[in-house]
């Protein structure tokens, strides 16, 4: 074991490095991200109108709380949560941003408004204009506690000469310390026994390579037992035997209780492992290369269901959600285009739900555009699913003429715990009628969800509140039982 000290040295200062370039890379990426608010465009504007920008910027950040503009003499001009703010930036702070090369730099300091300890990155453009950004102290802890979950290390993170976050216990048997060239910030970690175990541990694999290649055959000769066993191969032949299930969650116009289209969920239960989650086996038809037969088995199914079914489906429509590795396939939209090509009473009332798992590059965006106006041109429409997380944002919205929102239910269940869900929420409301986009808000349960989702504007609902995805038959019965009130006035959805 002795042999291996050096080398788990070695990995304790790494891991800690590592810590100190994601805090760097997080707050790179906000500056990144907010370095437009600082043009002529958006600056120059009066507060009454910047706080919208403020607002609708906000939610793309994560954990961030609060946005503010000030000038090159550190008067707060607007900020996200006020019109008339009428305090001003230290002049410490704007001599910290002075003498950055990269004009940014942070504070750890009590907010005037709230007397809790917070984090603010400050950054300035060359003509003196900032923007300050407040974020919880907890950012950091999120930051890098994955890093410094290996061999149970423990950390402190110190902003100027300010403690932010201590998890470090006095236990322990080497310290190691970075600062960073870029922010004023220092990561001071600690390390045990824990670790040097772990470490140890991890390096084990060169002692049992023998015992691994042992096994080689008795592993050959049970491959095809435990493949048949695997959930890969019971996926397969689920898919195989057309035994995968389709539920169906209706939409509701909150209004007049009418449903203006349902969302098509495929289910497997599996006659030997039971009900298997969506959050499983979707996931694992994505890696395998399976999940374009599941979702040509859900569009089939969709389209049966409109053309067996008009009368009923006469202002409505279904929505199947397509990968973003799907819908960049020429393939998979030719194939839409054979099933559809002459069949304009379905194709209008399809529509594709997509969600930017991850940001598409210049090359993948103009593939997507010109997959989505083919899909267009059927009649299909194309909603942005889960907006407000993860990548799907302003950036991908506004870069096509996308038909409808779907606001995830992260919203929702923070409704009316937090002072910046709602603001957030009448940003995106704004967004959508300037850019003419239908909303559906997913994930309501509750009663006061709804009505608070009314008051803002928000008709459109899907959740249980409303109904669980149901059968197929269960579905067309409660469209049956929720006609709309007037027939002749089309849910904003299909608008």
């Amino acid at each position: 074991m002795v042999a291996f000290i050096p080398f788990a040295h070695q990995y304790h200062k790494k891991l800690t490095q590592q810590a100190v370039e994601a805090i760097e890379s997080e707050f790179h990426s906000n500056v990144q991200q907010l370095a437009h608010l600082l043009d002529d465009e958006f600056y120059l504007k009066p507060c009454s109108e910047l706080i919208h920008d403020l607002r609708t910027n906000i939610f793309g950040l994560g954990m961030a709380k609060d946005i503010a503009t000030f000038d090159q003499n550190g008067k707060v001009q607007c900020t996200s949560s006020e019109r008339h703010p009428s305090f001003r930036i230290y002049s410490t702070i704007l001599k910290r941003l002075g003498d950055s090369d990269v004009h940014a730099t942070l504070s750890y300091t009590q907010r005037a408004l709230t007397n809790n300890q917070a984090l603010i990155l400050f950054f300035s453009s060359d003509k003196g204009r900032g923007i300050s950004v407040v974020f919880p102290k907890q950012v950091l802890e999120m930051l890098v506690k994955d890093i410094f979950s290996f061999g149970d290390m423990k950390y402190r993170v110190d902003i100027i000469n300010r403690t932010a976050v201590d998890l470090t216990d006095g236990n322990s048997l080497r310290s190691e310390q970075i600062t960073s060239e870029i922010l004023p910030f220092t990561v001071y970690s600690t390390i045990g026994y824990a670790f040097y175990w772990q470490f140890l541990a991890s390096k084990l694999w060169i002692g049992l390579l023998g015992m691994a290649c042992a096994l080689v055959v008795h592993l050959f000769f049970n491959s095809k037992k435990v493949a048949r066993n695997s959930l890969e191969f019971s996926l397969a032949q689920a898919i195989k035997g057309r035994n995968l299930s389709v539920h169906y969650q209706p939409i509701v116009d909150q209004r007049d209780g009418s449903v203006i289209g349902g969302e098509s969920l495929v289910r497997w239960n599996d006659p030997v492992q039971g009900f298997i989650s969506p959050g499983i086996f979707i996931p694992l038809a994505e890696k395998v290369g399976m999940i374009d037969q599941i979702t040509y088995l859900v569009l089939d199914k969709a389209i049966k269901m409109i053309s067996t079914n008009k009368k009923a489906f006469h202002d409505r429509y279904i929505s199947v959600n397509v990968s973003r590795s799907l819908i960049l396939r020429d393939d998979f939209i030719k194939e839409v285009e054979s099933r559809l090509m002459f069949s304009y009473f379905i194709s209008e009332r399809l529509v594709f739900e997509i969600t930017e798992e991850a940001i598409f590059n210049k090359d993948e965006f103009s593939i997507l555009r010109q997959h989505l106006d083919r899909l267009a041109s059927l009649g299909i429409r194309i909603a942005v699913d889960d907006f407000g997380t993860g990548y799907s944002g302003l950036d991908f919205i506004g870069q096509y003429p996308f038909d409808i929102i779907k606001i995830d239910r992260v919203f929702v269940t923070s409704l009316g715990n937090g002072k910046t869900t709602q603001p957030l929420l009448e940003a995106i409301h704004t967004l959508s009628q300037t850019l003419n986009m239908s909303v559906i808000v997913e994930g309501v349960e509750e009663e006061a969800q709804l009505w608070a989702l009314h008051d803002l504007g928000f008709y459109n609902i899907q959740g249980f509140y409303f109904s669980k995805p149901i059968p197929k038959p269960e579905f067309l019965d409660y469209l049956a039982l929720h006609q709309p009130a007037d027939l002749q006035t089309l849910a904003p959805a299909l608008s």
